[in-house]
């Protein structure tokens, strides 16, 4: 059989080979019992961390580079020469024209309060060449010309009548203020509009009135409306209104603007 010592000085080799790989595996066997006691690993146990932001210093930026000066601009072109003016030459007169005749006189001032006649005819002013036509020779084109030509010399500007006016005075400087006669200036139930009606408007136009130093009515502005075609019916009756016309401060009637309020009642109307 193999792996058995049969001589005496293999069994000796044997044993003690034996011997030594007992010694061996009861040393280890010691070993182990001797050795003190595993300790458990550490539970695990939670972990706090702290961040902490720490600020770094800008890094120092790069000075940008000088801008390259722009070049110069172009020097401007000169501005442009002016053209010549040109004046027109009159050629001189021939030496054997006539001279022009001179201008024609004015007239004598007539007197105060007898004004020119009225001569139909052309003045002589507006005749500019000599022609072979006849026209009677006036002061005025209006009217019915003369079948026979009166004498030039006779023709003499003619000159309308001066009417003087009453002057114009404010309202806070007159004496005694426009008055309507008969009272007031008021309209009648038919000049209330439909619309006005139906929706049942009531109020006050205000009106700025012109009246002259014979009582007429002239300008009538609107200043206060009131719609509904009232204040077209205010301006058109206050056309109509006669007035004993304002006095200035030396008692004359003058010619003077007030504000008169044209007022609309449906129970009145």
């Amino acid at each position: 059989m193999s792996g058995i010592p049969t001589t005496r000085t293999s069994w000796r080799t044997f044993a003690a080979a034996l011997f030594v790989s007992l010694g061996v595996h009861g040393l280890l066997a010691l070993a182990a019992l001797s050795a003190p006691p595993r300790r458990p690993p550490p539970p695990n146990e939670p972990v706090d961390l702290e961040v902490v932001e720490v600020e770094r210093e800008p890094e120092p930026q790069p000075e940008p580079e000088p801008e390259p000066e722009p070049p110069p601009p172009p020097p401007a072109p000169p501005p442009p020469r002016p053209a010549p003016l040109r004046v027109a030459k009159t050629p001189p007169p021939p030496q054997n024209e006539a001279p022009p005749p001179p201008p024609n006189e004015q007239p004598p001032e007539q007197p105060e309060g007898k004004p020119p006649p009225i001569r139909i005819g052309v003045s002589l002013s507006s005749t500019t060449e000599a022609g072979d036509m006849a026209v009677a020779t006036g002061n005025t084109l209006y009217g019915k010309t003369d079948e026979v030509a009166g004498d030039p010399e006779k023709a003499k500007p003619y000159a309308a009548p001066v009417v003087e006016k009453a002057p114009f005075v404010p309202e806070s400087r007159l004496s005694r203020l426009p008055m309507p006669r008969g009272g007031s200036c008021r309209a009648s139930p038919n000049d209330y509009t439909p619309i006005a009606r139906d929706e049942g408007i009531e109020g006050v136009v205000v009106l700025r009135v012109f009246i002259d130093e014979t009582g007429k009515v002239g300008e009538v502005h609107v200043v206060q409306p009131l719609g509904y075609g009232l204040d077209e019916v205010a301006v058109r009756r206050m056309k109509a209104c006669r007035f004993n016309p304002g006095l200035g401060p030396d008692g004359k009637p003058v010619g003077t603007e007030i504000r008169y309020k044209f007022r609309f009642q449906l129970d009145v109307w």
